[in-house]
């Protein structure tokens, strides 16, 4: 059951279609009127501010380019075949998200989509009202660096690879309906682009979670310290 929870939650990026969820079903050897009883739903949380708390600002000139997806395997074991999109919702209507909350305001717009290297991109420009410059000034500090895509499937298959049992290719006709920036993405190769507007370290990563140096020895004079205060604190 535990798989089957996994395999639908996905933090509300795929929007299934009813024959999805009857493959599901079949697939996990259930019936699909069974599945609402049997899956965790995860409510959409409302806004920190209501419409009224909202503060006016200027909306930003900044573009932050992200790649949003790829067709790297993600963390529920899936796949996505990168020139398999379908745009022409997206394209009418490209709001970026927070969190895939749709029931939510947008954070900004995104311009300038398409693959590139393999990877699905777009740029990123933040709207003007205070959820999103709170959203804009973590991205910035690079603190929030990381996006994933809201697509309704097309054609589908499920893995063939022993280690995905429950993973899931998308083969063609998958269509984007909206990208968010997340805290922690599905996909490892969605990224905030190192050169993008704010700090300048060109890193896209923490210089605080690099190991530590290893190998290193301590004088015998160090240890004897270590020694001493350890039985100073049990006395």
């Amino acid at each position: 059951m535990f798989e089957l929870q996994r395999r639908l939650s996905g933090g509300n990026r795929i929007y299934w279609r009813d024959c999805d969820l009857e493959r599901i079903a079949k697939h996990f050897g259930i019936e699909t009127r069974d599945l609402n009883s049997g899956v965790l739903t995860y409510p959409l949380e409302a806004a920190g501010a209501s419409i009224q708390e909202l503060a006016a600002g200027e909306a930003s000139s900044d573009e932050f380019r992200f790649a949003l997806s790829s067709a790297a395997v993600d963390t529920y074991g899936d796949t996505i075949n990168q020139m398999g999109w379908r745009y022409e919702r997206f394209d009418k209507n490209p709001v970026a998200l927070q969190f895939h909350r749709g029931s939510t305001l947008p954070i900004g717009t995104w311009s300038k989509r398409g693959v590139e290297n393999g990877m699905l991109k777009a740029s990123l420009r933040f709207s003007s009202d205070r959820d999103a410059k709170r959203i804009e000034h973590q991205v910035r500090e690079r603190v929030l660096r990381m996006s994933s895509v809201g697509f309704m499937p097309g054609e589908w298959k499920w893995s063939d690879d022993p280690k995905r049992k429950y993973g899931i290719d998308f083969l063609e006709g998958h269509v984007l309906l909206e990208a968010s920036v997340v805290s922690i993405g599905a996909n490892p190769d969605a990224l905030l682009d190192a050169d993008a507007p704010g700090f300048n370290d060109k890193e896209n990563g923490s210089s605080e979670t690099k190991p530590a140096l290893s190998g290193v020895k301590s004088s015998p004079l160090t240890l004897a310290r270590v020694r001493a205060t350890a039985l100073n604190a049990r006395f």
